[in-house]
C-alpha cells in the first residue's frame, strides 16, 4: 500500500472514500443500508467500472504520467517506484473486488437466503474510510455512522 507520506491518502482509502460517497449519495433512495449497498454493487458504475475494471486507478496513473509525474491534488512529484506501487495496489484491489459475491447468490447460512459477503466487503470499505477520517480528524459528517454504531468489542 502506498504510505500516507506528505499528506497523501493511501490509495485504498481514496477508493474507500469514492465508494462511501457513492453509497451516501444513493442512500436516500433505499430503506436500509443493506439495500443501498446491494443496489450499489448491482447498479453503480463506480463499482462495476471503477473498481472491478480498475478504471479509477488507471485514470489516476495516466493523469500523473501526463502531468510530468506530478499529481495536482497531491502537489508533488511521484517517482516511477510510486507508480509501480500504485499499479500493484490497483491489481490487489481489483482482485479483492473480484471476490465480492453476487448479492443474489444463494446461501444456506443466512435467514434471507442470500449471501452476506458482498454486503460485508463494501461495509468494511465504508468502515475503513470512517476510521481514517476519525484518526486524521477530517472535517465533515460521516452519515453512515458505521464506526459510531459498532459494538464496543469490535471498535479499534
Amino acid at each position: 500500500m502506498v504510505a500516507p507520506t506528505k499528506g497523501r491518502k493511501p490509495l485504498n482509502i481514496l477508493m474507500c472514500e469514492i465508494v462511501y460517497t457513492a453509497i451516501v449519495f444513493n442512500e436516500y433512495k433505499k430503506k436500509s443500508a443493506r439495500e443501498t449497498i446491494i443496489d450499489f454493487i448491482q447498479k453503480s458504475l463506480t463499482f462495476k467500472e471503477g473498481l472491478q475494471k480498475g478504471i479509477l486507478f488507471t485514470d489516476f496513473i495516466e493523469e500523473v504520467k501526463s502531468n510530468n509525474m506530478e499529481h495536482p491534488v497531491y502537489n508533488y512529484k511521484m517517482t516511477e517506484q510510486d507508480i509501480r506501487q500504485i499499479e500493484k495496489d490497483r491489481d490487489e484491489i481489483m482482485k479483492q473486488v473480484a471476490r465480492v459475491a453476487d448479492p443474489d447468490e444463494r446461501s444456506e447460512k443466512t435467514s434471507t437466503g442470500f449471501s452476506d459477503r458482498a454486503y460485508k466487503q463494501i461495509w468494511r470499505m465504508c468502515q475503513a474510510y470512517e476510521e481514517y477520517c476519525i484518526e486524521t480528524k477530517q472535517p465533515g459528517p460521516l452519515p453512515l455512522n458505521i464506526v459510531k454504531n459498532l459494538p464496543p468489542h469490535i471498535k479499534k
